[in-house]
């Protein structure tokens, strides 16, 4: 930015992360959280509280990336031509694509933006996105924010994650559906490929993190780790370990990482902690990415560990946070049907901010226990109690979530809609199950 102002460039900014200490030199700096800068007590979780609503300052602190982008449009709007009023509409697809993969929260603005996102998706004259829907065996009639969240997203970003994010690019900028199906194909492929170094990457940090047992904060480090798969990584070791992570990359004498939490513990606020050993570093209080030096690696585990306990965080009550709170408790499986479901399906999209509703229903004895995929790796139950039979469905099962025919459980999950050979029937995605004391 600063060469660019010395050619005699103006330089506009567009952001959406926690904002940093200092600012850069650039004409305009767009970030709506500089807002809660400057007035802190007006918002309250990014919303502008209602007594401040005449103030004329922007109501809504949370938008994405993608937002702030989409922001910026509709002020040019108001002084370029090239884009009449009421067309940037036929630009929410990208930006429901991007408010869902950047997981902000699904409230006021971006719950709009993806909303309406979603029925112009189904509209979609993008080659691109018209592809890319094709090699995710999602069909246009049926696209929610689950599809585009664990669909799309995924094989866009591993373009960025393995190579360059500029194949993505060219997929969405395609103007002819055989080069699009090309390009969607190739980040197809490249999704698969992402997916093989995640587990190869998980698998060795899981034989860190074994060693690290007594750490209330794991911080795992290795070369040759893809910087743009250790996102992931830490996020699963997380899933795993239930403890807030660091993920490294060391290249030499630098090493980069990515940082998950959950509950109250912010890994940004504690590589703020760590300013003067690491070289930059900072994100969202769940996600964070840093870079400091490799020698440092060990200083900063300790550093981390030292601010976890500094704020007096307990690892078993943080870990309560992850248990799921049911939204209804069901008293038979009678009351399961499709009525529910269309009835649920009203309060979508759902994502962070706006979850699916969670049902719980409790002794109900295991009637059947199935393992799939090429590592039995996915759990397939069949429970059983008033109302007659339920199949219960869970990916990448934690073993500890294991369970026997024949013993008494309770149940967290939500509902799906499962369609095959022409039969619509409803199932649950199991999200928690414990085994009833008898």
């Amino acid at each position: 930015i600063i060469y660019a102002k010395e050619l005699g460039m103006d330089v506009i900014v567009t952001d959406h992360h926690n904002v940093a200490p200092v600012q850069p030199p650039a004409v305009a700096v767009i970030n709506p959280k500089r807002l809660l800068m400057d007035f802190p007590e007006k918002y309250e979780n990014f919303i502008l509280k209602d007594e401040y609503i005449t103030d004329g300052i922007y109501p809504f602190l949370d938008l994405p990336g993608v937002g702030v982008a989409f922001k910026l449009i509709q002020a040019l709007q108001t002084e370029l031509d090239g884009l009449p009023l009421g067309q940037e509409k036929w630009l929410l697809d990208l930006v429901a694509l991007g408010t869902v993969c950047d997981v902000v929260t699904l409230r006021d603005e971006n719950r709009s933006h993806v909303f309406w996102g979603l029925k112009v998706m189904e509209k979609t004259r993008r080659p691109g996105i018209s592809a890319l829907l094709e090699v995710s065996g999602v069909e246009k009639d049926a696209i929610t924010a689950r599809s585009l969240g664990f669909g799309l997203g995924p094989r866009m970003n591993a373009a960025g994650r393995l190579e360059t994010a500029q194949y993505s690019l060219d997929m969405l900028t395609a103007s002819d559906g055989f080069t699009a199906l090309d390009k969607a194909r190739l980040l197809d492929d490249m999704n698969r490929k992402r997916r093989s170094d995640q587990d190869k990457i998980f698998k060795e940090a899981i034989l860190q993190a074994e060693k690290m047992t007594s750490d209330n904060v794991l911080v795992l480090s290795s070369s040759g780790w893809n910087h743009g798969i250790i996102g992931i990584v830490a996020a699963k070791i997380l899933e795993k370990y239930k403890k807030p992570t660091y993920v490294l990359e060391e290249v030499g004498e630098e090493s980069k990482g990515s940082a998950r939490s959950y509950g109250e513990f912010s890994v940004a606020n504690a590589i703020r902690f760590s300013d003067d050993i690491i070289t930059k570093g900072g994100g969202h209080n769940l996600a964070a990415g840093v870079t400091l030096p490799t020698k440092n690696i060990d200083l900063f585990r300790k550093r981390v560990n030292k601010f976890y306990q500094e704020q007096g965080f307990n690892l078993e009550e943080q870990k309560k946070l992850l248990l799921p709170k049911a939204d209804y408790e069901l008293s038979e499986l009678s009351q399961i049907d499709i009525d529910l479901f269309n009835d649920i399906k009203k309060m979508e999209p759902y994502g962070n901010g706006n979850p699916e509703p969670i049902f719980c229903i409790k002794s109900v004895g295991v009637k059947n226990v199935r393992y799939m995929g090429q590592d039995s790796q996915h759990l397939k139950i069949t429970i059983e109690g008033n109302g007659g039979d339920f199949n219960l469905l869970m990916f990448n099962f934690p073993p500890e979530l294991n369970v026997e025919v024949g013993q008494m459980v309770n149940v967290w999950f939500t509902l799906t809609l499962n369609e095959w050979m022409g039969r619509r029937s409803i199932e649950g995605m199991l999200i928690h199950v414990e085994v009833v004391d008898e």
